[in-house]
């Protein structure tokens, strides 16, 4: 048995949640990730998968992580569950890799390589690259094609040298696990909203031209929109997710914001930087607080006037309506108005469709609402 093991690390902060430890408190480790891989035998080119190859697999993983807050990505960022999700892109590598690569040999000469290229150039081998098989018109003899079948043996994370966490599994389905533990579109929204234009962009061009593909995308588009025909599905599915939301306590959305404003430095979006420039063209004395600068027990506004005690949202149909076939997504602006009114605050929400086409009629309802 060849087995092979690399290593990498990186930096990154999380809190856990309701452990009534000091890990409750936001901190940060120098996570060291060690990956141990197993084969019965080598590829034609005479290894299990090359070290860069393990090590760049490993990479796409933890350089979201780096200098970022782990609580983002995983409900319960502990070592453990962290070894998981490394332990699951891996596999779903090795999947791919053991299909791609068959080692085969040259009957004439013993010696292995990968036949797709030798193919294309017509020779069996190195040692035997002289003899042109093309023009002797003498065929390639292979002999029977050696799948490889690469194991992940184990995922390893020490988050400080003494306290070390690993994960196993052989013969993992990793589609079940991931249903089992529930976690995976939640994390991935939750991942998505907050990463950096580089990788916002990395996955805008990947989604792209896998919806190039007609075939792939109607089979999509059918498999969810069954799914959502169900009410009894979208329901449980909504409780699950509003159930398991660490975001349900206040202090996790405080600590969460302020973290995010000082890892991330945020700064309004596209959409929001419009508004802004209306707001100042208009003359109405609203702040952009939607980076966390402002927080009303837990939630956070768009934008603000604090001597008049109005606040304004701007929001897309988009994500907030109770008929979005792609997202499990609802329309909160009815609670929200009744949250910030409660509190003494004259609420008003700005549309992205309304500001696009109306922006008169948003004119006259925020000059109305200083004018009261």
């Amino acid at each position: 048995m060849y087995s092979l093991k690399i290593t990498d690390e990186f930096d990154a902060a999380h809190f856990l949640i309701n452990t009534n430890t000091a890990c409750d408190n936001l901190h940060g480790h120098r996570w060291k990730v060690w990956v141990t891989l197993e084969s019965e035998n080598l590829s034609p080119l005479g290894w299990v998968v090359n070290f860069s190859t393990v090590k760049k697999w490993l990479k796409e993983v933890i350089e979201e992580y780096d200098h970022n807050v782990l609580n983002y990505y995983l409900d319960q960022p502990t070592a453990e569950n962290l070894c998981y999700v490394i332990f699951r892109h891996l596999h779903m590598k090795l999947v791919a890799y053991n299909k791609e690569i068959v080692a085969q040999e040259c009957i004439t000469c013993g010696f292995p390589f990968e036949a797709e290229s030798c193919v294309d150039r017509k020779f069996c081998s190195q040692k035997c690259a002289q003899i042109d098989f093309g023009k002797k018109k003498e065929k390639i003899v292979l002999s029977d094609p050696i799948q490889m079948n690469v194991q992940l043996k184990k995922v390893e994370i020490a988050e400080t040298p003494g306290n070390i966490a690993s994960y196993s599994c052989a013969d993992i389905d990793v589609k079940k696990e991931s249903h089992r533990r529930g976690s995976k579109k939640r994390s991935k929204l939750l991942a998505d909203s907050i990463k950096g234009p580089k990788i916002r962009k990395k996955i805008s061009e990947g989604v792209k031209k896998a919806w190039a593909d007609p075939v792939k995308r109607n089979k999509r588009i059918g498999s969810m929109v069954e799914a959502f025909k169900d009410p009894e599905l979208r329901k449980q599915r909504s409780e699950r997710m509003i159930q398991n939301n660490p975001m349900r306590d206040r202090k996790n959305v405080e600590k969460m914001i302020q973290a995010l404003r000082k890892s991330q430095k945020l700064s309004p979006n596209k959409e929001e930087q419009k508004v802004i420039e209306f707001f100042k063209e208009n003359c109405l004395p609203l702040l952009f607080v939607g980076d966390g600068s402002y927080i009303i027990d837990g939630k956070l506004p768009d934008f603000i006037s604090k001597s008049k005690r109005i606040v304004v949202e701007y929001n897309s149909r988009f994500w907030h309506s109770d008929n979005n076939l792609w997202y499990d997504t609802r329309d909160d602006s009815g609670e929200r108005k009744k949250f910030f009114e409660d509190r003494g605050y004259k609420f008003y929400i700005i549309w992205d469709d309304i500001f696009e086409n109306d922006k008169v009629s948003i004119l006259r309802d925020l000059k109305n609402l200083f004018a009261d």
